[in-house]
Order: C-alpha cells, then sequence, then structure tokens
C-alpha cells in the first residue's frame, strides 16, 4: 500500500527542489540524479537554503514550531547539525513586539551559528 504524504513546505533552486512532507520528511530532487530523502524528529514549518563556498545552495536549515533547527545536507542528506530550545512552542511575533523581551522566547533564544549547530552534531555522534 502507497503512503500518502502531503508537500508542508517548498523550497526551488537552480540545481533541483527541496520538499518538506507531513511526515517530517525533507526530499531533495535534483535536476540531475536521484531524489534524496532524510527524516528529522519534527514536520518543518520553515525552509532556508544556504549558498556554500562553490556558489550554489548546498544546505538547508529545516525550522519547525517548537524552534527546532536542522542544518541539512544535500549532498549527503544527512542532518549534519541540530539546536533546539527548551520545551517551548515559537509564537508568532505581533506587531512592533520586541520578541527578545517576551517571557516564553527570550530566555529561550541563543544565537544560532555554524559553530552552534556543529556543536551539536558532533555532541550527538
Amino acid at each position: 500500500m502507497r503512503q500518502l504524504r502531503t508537500v508542508v513546505r517548498s523550497m526551488v533552486t537552480a540545481e533541483g527542489s527541496v520538499v518538506a512532507m507531513d511526515d517530517a520528511s525533507i526530499v531533495w530532487k535534483p535536476k540531475i540524479g536521484r531524489q534524496k530523502r532524510v527524516k528529522i524528529e519534527v514536520q518543518a514549518s520553515v525552509l532556508l537554503g544556504l549558498i556554500g563556498p562553490r556558489g550554489i545552495i548546498d544546505r538547508v536549515v529545516a525550522g519547525d514550531e517548537y524552534g527546532g533547527v536542522n542544518l541539512i545536507s544535500l549532498t549527503t542528506m544527512e542532518v549534519v547539525g541540530e539546536s533546539w530550545p527548551d520545551n517551548a512552542k515559537v509564537l508568532e511575533a505581533q506587531g512592533n513586539d520586541d520578541v527578545s523581551s517576551s517571557p516564553s522566547l527570550g530566555s529561550q533564544t541563543e544565537e544560532l551559528t555554524d559553530d552552534n549547530l556543529r556543536g551539536d552534531a558532533l555532541a550527538s555522534e
């Protein structure tokens, strides 16, 4: 029996497309080559492509509504880094409100850098 999945987010690049599915999988569909897939912990709510040293998008950041961030390599289709806040759902900022002053988010936010992501990935190995 074929499992039906729904696309929740998508991103088109010059090299192919990245699709986030409702089963928490991220699918890379390159124009040339085979489709690749990786599963993350929680369904993605946002996708962001990162341009690498060759000038093309080679990594994707997939974020979810709980503040989790996964760094995914498109070449290997592996999660190469992740960052999770304490168990707090991220709320949408309204108007000119400063999100950092929100008690539920102010203590949860930290600067997200490649070093942080690499450190989390190394610690989990």
